[in-house]
């Protein structure tokens, strides 16, 4: 397709999406979440003055979202609202008048090392071992005041432990024989028991003051597993697996701001209590309008943000748990719904030598599925109030490569296909701008977006957390001028109002250089890229990555080849169009695939197909140091080169 007619056949599946009476004649290309400032009415006109289209409200109550609407009219605004994603807020399942089944995680640290990433080495004999809690963060990264977790005195460190965990139960792998296309392992029964007092791990995930000092390290609980490997004289006793299976509870007080309980995402009940809480949100803004949903005033929903479930820090120590979600009954009914006969799923991350790479792939995709089925519910409920107003969410945490992005559910092909619009938070502007946040996570995205047919629109950073900063003048036009190469079909601004947002207060100036970068999108929608490249993810190989001690990812492959996107599209600047390929695909799958890729000028792949150039074969086992990848990536743009110059075509 010409690319004129490409971007015009965007433009008319985005107007259809967000078509709106309440809106001006023009297409609503801009959106913001809101935080009020000086009232609503004073804000809604400001922020139309400035060329937003749409505010995004939640509607905490039915007076509010009232006093909502009636500012949005009054101003030509149109109306965005918020899903509540359950899965991170369990409780809220209890409160729908539903007993949640939880999200149940593989975690806890041995000898120093988190179990969900390593094996370890027994002798065939009863064994008792002390291991600690979950651990969430190698350091501990966050402060709880006076009124903080029961044990804490003022401002105290705190957060290396996942709060709120229970244990419940524990067992023993141990591999009779490497993996040979079958799984030769022994599921050995375990007891999981409070420590007694006194007892302490042989090597401690914390050793230095001030945090020994600590409230939440003197209140935390040990744990004693019990095992018994005699007989397993034969076995491969220096590759055993301890897994030892957590609940994700309610935290303890003062802990709120971490999560509510995580709930299993393949659960019925949990599918059961978002159906009901979109309803009483819908039935919430049918109220506020004195009636019918305003469906004229409300044009796009968000489902969630970012996660679907919650992973601690995975870089740094090997001691922090990634965790493993999710093991739930009904997450490993999932599993085995789609898993050949007898195959077992993985306990413990990266080792395909034990479970077989298929295990892994299959272990990640059942988990993006449930997650993904997940959004095709809130739709499918939604369309009995406003069909046509678009759903979205923002699917990456920290980058689109970002290793817990894996682990939390949000696999980004699944969810596009799921969704209404391909809607990522690609935030460059931290102590210095990440010149290639947003090349590598909208090239990722924007081919997503062109294959789908669906329209691609970023969340944009006006906001201060963590270690981002406010937005000058300067960086929304650099951040603008990044997005609008991508082919952007819109932009969600985090965002207007009160701090810590930096529309319009934070930088008075940089408010006014959105305005200009908003008139831009209206006047001019700008041209969309056609990818000479497909690039084919296979999930068997994708899952297989594993962070390894400080800096190390074993089973790199597909951390190769993340590097060599990264290349083509970040140093390079072009575009490719990426195919993330289920590990259930069949020969008529694979075939069609095959038909599809026809048009590319340029394949490559992380496992081998016909006609592909095949990046990070042969790895499995081997580990890759992080900071060797300027070096990868400088390799692969010498092989970028010499393919564009026909030398080692496709």
């Amino acid at each position: 397709m010409p690319n004129s007619q490409f971007n015009l056949a965007f433009t008319a599946a985005f107007a259809a999406a967000l078509s709106c009476a309440a809106a001006t004649a023009k297409m609503p290309l801009v959106l913001s979440n809101y935080r009020e400032l000086r009232g609503k009415p004073a804000d809604c006109r400001d922020m139309k003055a400035h060329g937003v289209d749409v505010v995004e409200f939640g509607c905490p109550g039915v007076k509010e979202c009232r006093a909502m609407l009636a500012a949005a009219r009054e101003s030509g605004l149109a109306i965005a609202t918020v899903i509540a994603d359950i899965t991170e807020q369990a409780e809220q399942i209890r409160a729908l008048g539903i007993e949640p089944e939880y999200a149940v995680m593989i975690g806890g640290a041995y000898n120093g090392k988190a179990i969900d990433r390593h094996l370890f080495a027994f002798s065939p004999e009863a064994h008792r071992i002390v291991i600690e809690p979950p651990v969430n963060h190698k350091g501990f990264p966050y402060k709880l005041g006076t009124t903080g977790m029961d044990g804490l005195a003022g401002s105290e460190p705190a957060g290396h432990y996942y709060p709120g965990v229970v244990p419940m139960r524990a067992e023993v792998v141990v591999p009779l024989k490497e993996y040979d296309g079958a799984q030769h392992l022994a599921i050995v029964p375990a007891q999981i028991t409070e420590a007694p007092s006194g007892a302490k791990p042989e090597v401690d995930s914390v050793k230095d003051e001030p945090y020994i000092s600590c409230g939440e390290y003197r209140a935390r609980k040990l744990f004693e597993v019990s095992f018994d490997l005699s007989g397993f004289e034969g076995a491969m006793l220096d590759k055993v697996g301890v897994a030892v299976y957590w609940e994700m509870r309610k935290p303890p007080r003062g802990y709120e701001g971490f999560w509510g309980g995580m709930a299993a995402p393949a659960s019925p009940k949990t599918r059961e209590a978002l159906a009901r809480e979109v309803t009483r949100r819908m039935e919430m803004w049918s109220e506020a309008n004195g009636g019918g949903f305003p469906s004229h005033d409300i044009v796009a929903f968000r489902f969630g943000d970012e996660s679907f479930l919650r992973t601690g820090d995975t870089s740094g120590s090997a001691v922090p748990s990634y965790p493993l979600w999710d093991y739930s009954e009904s997450g490993i009914a999932a599993f085995r719904a789609i898993a050949p006969p007898g195959l077992e799923h993985p306990r413990t991350w990266g080792f395909p030598e034990i479970y077989g790479a298929k295990a892994y792939g299959l272990w990640q995709y059942a988990l993006h599925k449930s997650c993904a089925a997940l959004a095709r519910l809130v739709r499918a409920k939604l369309n009995e109030y406003a069909p046509e107003a678009p759903l979205f969410r923002n699917t990456t945490r920290n980058s689109v490569f970002f290793l817990s992005n894996d682990h939390d559910g949000t696999g980004q092909e699944l969810l596009a296909r799921a969704l209404d619009w391909v809607h990522l938070d690609p935030y460059p502007a931290g102590p210095t701008y990440q010149a290639d946040r947003i090349a590598m996570d909208m090239s990722y995205c924007a081919g997503l977006s062109r294959r789908l047919g669906k329209p691609l629109v970023p969340w944009m950073q006006a906001h201060v957390y963590g270690s981002l900063q406010h937005v000058t003048p300067a960086i929304v036009r650099r951040m603008a001028g990044e997005h609008l190469r991508h082919g952007i079909d819109g932009a969600f601004w985090l965002g207007y109002g009160s701090a810590p947002y930096t529309f319009p207060d934070g930088d008075r100036a940089s408010w006014e250089e959105a305005a200009s970068f908003h008139a831009r999108l209206h006047t001019a929608p700008p041209p969309k890229s056609r990818a000479r490249l497909a690039a084919i993810r296979f999930y068997d190989e994708w899952a297989l990555s594993s962070a390894h001690g400080e800096y190390g990812v074993r089973n790199p492959g597909d951390w190769m080849f993340q590097q060599f996107l990264i290349a083509w599209s970040c140093d390079k600047g072009l575009a490719y169009d990426v195919f993330e390929v289920p590990p259930t695909i069949d020969e008529r799958g694979m075939a069609a695939l095959a038909e599809r890729l026809a048009g590319y000028r340029f394949v490559v792949s992380n496992a081998s197909f016909p006609g592909a150039k095949a990046i990070g074969g042969g790895t499995e086992g081997a580990v890759a140091d992080v900071r060797d990848a300027p070096a990868v990536r400088g390799r692969f743009l010498a092989e970028i080169d010499n393919m564009l110059s026909g030398e080692n075509g496709n």
